[in-house]
């Protein structure tokens, strides 16, 4: 089984543990790429989502006017809730990174034996041709 770069690029970025929307390809210096790495931001947002919404990069802008009328017991219990959703969202990053090293590892081994498999095919053939034009002679 081959596996070709793009393919296997939008394979490892599709199974991240928190899924990014996979955007258009990007072209960078002539060579064009199956995805664009996402802003941190992105990587934020997209985790802390599925924790607080309300923490998220825009909704925290709106916080102040969301709960303007807050007593004060309900803004201590959403701080305490907010003070886990942060732990929360530091060990999912670290799952998160951890996930995309080794997916990045899991590229470059296959690349490697992709152009190591590609590189035997040509050489398997450019002995053929030789191998045929001296028997010709």
């Amino acid at each position: 089984m081959q596996v070709h770069l793009a393919e296997t690029a939008v394979l490892c970025y599709n199974s991240s543990i928190t899924q990014i929307p996979m955007p258009n390809p990007v072209q960078t210096s002539g060579t064009s790429m199956p995805f664009s790495i996402p802003s941190g931001q992105e990587v934020y947002d997209s985790i802390m989502r599925e924790i607080e919404p309300d923490l998220t990069f825009d909704a925290v802008m709106k916080l102040e006017t969301k709960y303007a009328n807050e007593s004060a017991a309900d803004k201590k219990a959403r701080m305490e809730r907010y003070k886990k959703a942060f732990v929360t969202y530091q060990e999912r990053y670290k799952a998160f990174q951890q996930k995309q090293q080794s997916d990045i590892r899991l590229v470059g081994r296959s690349m490697q034996k992709n152009v190591e498999s590609k590189s035997s095919e040509m050489d398997n053939s450019d002995i053929q041709d030789i191998e045929s034009a001296m028997s010709q002679a």
